[in-house]
């Protein structure tokens, strides 16, 4: 038996057939110099044996357009919404599309299967679908029914194998809505592209060579920068005003925050606080309390947060940091990055990636000792699209073998993953509250008793902060010393 197999990337198409392959594979050029067809033979379940041609594709191949007699000008932008829309292979200056297109076409003609190996998420799909469509062109024997999906979501040999011996079907409810939302941006798209286009130009508000384009994700998005950037000019500042008290004890100096926080008006904070002045001997201290308290470790990883982290933390773009991301998933390092899930399956074998970090010098005796004894269940998030775990390092890497965003991303995905696999952090808090007359203040403390995930999660800071003293019982008076500060 022949089988085709087509994967979305080149370097995905590579990295699979040594896998299956076991190391052994012949590389053919195809009609676009950035895709091989590589040859080799593997075993499948249920057909044995078979000879193997895995390729690949560089992302969409066949786009949505109108006809020509809907090009612009020759019809108002509002008979878009209702146009005929035909499907083509999208047009690019260096015919790439063209050209994988007819690789796949050639190669599916002896194919007997056709194995889709592209990401597992919608687009992914959408993209297998595109495969399916092309090579059905040129073999009819390749059909929906026949077509084997393979889901993976990282590039470990073991996990491949099992996607090669256990493929499912495409998911047609995935592909229409990719299909529907292609639809609705071109449509959408195009006609308030026209008609704005044509609106500013007929009061010469562009010039004639200018395009307003709209596009239906990037317009709402832009709405948001524009009324930031509207807040931002528009601030005033403001000068506030608050009463900071500061209690002695034989131990040092307590100091407490005025409840109200601060006011905008000073004339009434120095109303509360030449009052205060008439009246030290009421203040008391009303209540102390210590309670436990637990900082929770972080969800597992998704994209968003992955994105969201970089930036705070190592001020990495989020484009860069999902662009590294990309490479070190490409490289077999980490699992697929694109992924909305914040929980792990129940029956993934975590330890064993865990085991895989013991090695490195900066967190493997932390690792070592989670294996130990202090291993705990990851917290499981609300979110799961269904196609992807949470990120999760695959593979073990050197730093001195990765630089730059990759190094700091790779580093980041395995402390993440290590915290998520640790126990809570606790400490106690205590709580005292200072009533002066009608003013009420409060002082807090936090003395963390076990760092837990904070020994190998450095990127949140909760940390043991100012004691506070043992206040007597039964002396609830306080000899206050306050002042009033600006800002």
């Amino acid at each position: 038996m022949k089988i085709l197999c087509v994967a979305e990337k080149n370097s995905i198409a590579k990295e699979v057939s040594q896998i299956l392959s076991g190391g052994r594979t012949r590389v053919r050029d195809s009609a676009w110099k950035f895709v091989k067809n590589y040859d080799f033979s593997a075993e499948f379940s249920g057909v044995g044996r078979c000879e193997v041609t895995m390729t690949a594709v560089s992302g969409h191949i066949l786009g949505l357009d109108f006809g020509p007699a809907f090009a612009w000008g020759k019809c108002p932008p509002g008979r878009l919404f209702e146009a005929p829309i035909v499907q083509r292979v999208s047009p690019d200056k260096d015919n790439r599309s063209q050209r994988i297109h007819d690789n796949i076409a050639r190669e599916a003609r002896l194919a007997d299967r056709l194995m889709i190996w592209t990401d597992c998420d919608r687009e992914g799909e959408y993209i297998g679908w595109e495969i399916l469509h092309i090579a059905s062109k040129t073999n009819r024997r390749l059909s929906q029914a026949n077509t084997w999906r393979a889901q993976f979501s990282h590039l470990e040999p073991a996990h491949i194998v099992a996607a090669a011996r256990n493929p499912k079907l495409l998911d047609m409810r995935l592909v229409e809505a990719v299909e529907t939302r292609m639809e609705f941006d071109l449509r959408v798209g195009t006609s308030f592209t026209r008609f704005l286009t044509n609106t500013y130009k007929s009061q010469r508000l562009v010039d004639e060579k200018d395009v307003v384009s709209y596009g239906t994700c990037q317009f709402p998005t832009l709405s948001f920068v524009v009324d930031r950037y509207i807040r931002v000019r528009n601030f005033t500042p403001e000068p506030f005003w608050q009463i900071d008290v500061v209690v002695a004890h034989e131990s040092g100096n307590v100091p407490f925050t005025w409840e109200r926080g601060h006011l905008f008006d000073k004339a009434f904070v120095a109303i509360i606080y030449q009052r205060l002045l008439r009246m030290p001997d009421l203040a008391r201290i009303a209540s102390m309390t210590t309670k436990p308290t637990t900082h929770y470790k972080p969800y597992p990883l998704t994209t968003v947060e992955l994105q969201k982290c970089c930036l705070r933390f190592f001020r990495i773009l989020a484009k860069q940091a999902l662009d590294a991301a990309e490479l070190l998933y490409t490289a077999g390092f980490i699992s697929y990055p694109r992924t909305e899930t914040d929980s792990f399956p129940a029956n993934m074998d975590l330890r064993a990636y865990v085991a895989k970090q013991q090695q490195d010098p900066a967190w493997g005796a932390y690792a070592g000792t989670l294996l130990s004894n202090a291993f705990r269940s990851p917290r499981g998030g609300k979110h799961d699209d269904k196609a992807h775990p949470p990120i999760y390092p695959v593979k073990y890497v050197a730093a001195s073998a990765l630089k730059g965003d990759q190094k700091r991303v790779y580093e980041f995905i395995v402390r993440r993953f290590l915290a998520c696999c640790s126990d809570d952090a606790h400490g106690l808090q205590t709580k005292v509250n200072l009533h002066w007359d009608t003013e009420r203040f409060l002082a807090t403390g936090l003395q963390v008793t076990q760092r837990g995930f904070l020994d190998v999660y450095p990127y949140t800071d909760w940390k043991s902060s100012v004691q506070i003293p043992q206040f007597p019982r039964e002396s609830n008076r306080a000899h206050p010393q306050r002042q009033i500060e600006g800002g």
